[in-house]
């Protein structure tokens, strides 16, 4: 039986709803050797969780956590494979990797996994490996941030500015773009990037070998956007179309004002120009067979 050393956010989604009883879960299981808490210890967790007799490393938190966890995995060359738990919201990248399996099946399986390395993109040295978005929609994941932030006296109202925010966001098209060092025509309202664990990305462009597929948004009012899903579909090439697919290695994208962003469904901003470019070294994960 593989040894599994966890990693945990008890403060992240399932776990901070679920209290203790999925923590002791977790904890009895018989595959577990040990759980580090990343409140109490830090970055000291993982390196405990290196340091230990553990096959494997799972990840317990939501996607920031996957995110923040496996950045440090790479940087200390970490050579044990990860395991992210689906113990978040969204859970992206275990939704990728697992399906609808839950943490506990998750463990449950794992010594039929295999090893498997995940490509990761960076977006001005931010960790990701699902996706990236830039301008519209990335501010609306702002506004719902802004709900589940308990420190805020009055969330809905600043959901709710956030969100007029974002949609006026939307019919400004404000970012120019070079991908691999060719300048796209037109300005965009937004840019949402994949790489080859979405399976957007094989239905975006011809060419999955490509670090990244992508699709722009222009749209000026609403109609446009009512007729973005078609224009994805036909995947038109038409240069003046709502939304058109692209693929690149590269990117490099400008804006007047700072750039709302995300990697993998956490929120962040960046300055006026930000870059996308894949990481050299991927991440290596324990995956079901194919």
């Amino acid at each position: 039986m593989k040894r599994i050393a966890i990693v945990m956010n008890p403060r992240s989604g399932t776990l901070a709803r679920s209290g203790d009883e999925l923590v002791e879960a977790l904890r009895d299981h018989p595959s577990v050797c040990r759980i580090g808490d990343l409140v109490e210890d830090g970055d000291n967790a993982l390196a405990a969780a290196m340091d230990s007799e553990a096959d494997a490393i799972a990840i317990a938190g939501g996607d920031g956590t996957i995110r923040a966890v496996t950045e440090q995995a790479l940087e200390a060359k970490c050579r044990l494979p990860l395991i992210p738990l689906p113990l978040g919201t969204a859970n992206l990248l275990p939704r990728a990797l697992y399906g609808d399996r839950d943490a506990l099946t998750i463990l449950d399986e794992v010594d039929g996994y295999d090893r498997h390395e995940l490509a990761a993109g960076s977006l001005d040295g931010n960790l990701f490996l699902i996706a990236a978005g830039i301008g519209f929609p990335t501010a609306l994941a702002r506004a719902r941030e802004s709900l589940r932030d308990d420190s805020r006296r009055h969330p809905l109202s600043g959901a709710l500015r956030g969100t007029a925010a974002a949609l006026g966001q939307a019919f400004r098209p404000r970012l120019t773009c070079r991908f691999d060092g060719r300048k796209v025509s037109g300005r965009a309202s937004g840019l949402y990037v994949t790489l080859a664990t979405d399976p957007l990305h094989e239905t975006l462009t011809d060419t999955p070998d490509a670090g990244f597929a992508a699709v722009l948004t222009s749209w000026r009012h609403i109609g446009d956007m009512a007729a973005a899903p078609v224009d994805t579909l036909t995947r038109t090439d038409n240069p003046d179309a709502r939304t058109r697919p692209a693929c690149f290695d590269t990117a490099e994208i400008r804006s007047r004002k700072p750039l709302a962003a995300m990697v993998d469904g956490e929120p962040l901003t960046l300055g006026r120009l930000a870059r996308i470019t894949r990481l050299p070294d991927p991440v290596t994960v324990l995956k079901p067979t194919a």
